[in-house]
């Protein structure tokens, strides 16, 4: 029993030693990472402010759209009283 602990307690630190990364290369694939959600996050802000733009366009034209309503409603008013 004493053999198959001290097998597996080897077995083990040669695991360890081979599975742990070395800090520049954790210091990398970090670095990558970050640029990456760096650059989604850049992403994501155009895309914002792309959307921003058109909800402001939306409003302008729906604004527009009302008053054209109001005038037609108004011509529409005004024509049946000239007509009775």
């Amino acid at each position: 029993m004493k053999t198959t602990l001290k097998i597996a307690a080897v077995a083990l630190a040669g695991l360890m030693s081979v599975g742990c990364a070395s800090q520049s290369y954790v210091d990398t694939k970090f670095n990558e990472a970050k640029s990456a959600a760096d650059a989604a996050a850049a992403s994501a802000s155009k895309a914002q402010a792309t959307a921003d733009a058109a909800l402001a366009a939306a409003q302008k034209a729906q604004a527009s759209a009302d008053e054209a309503n109001e005038k037609i409603n108004r011509m529409a008013e005004h024509g049946m009283k000239g007509a009775k």
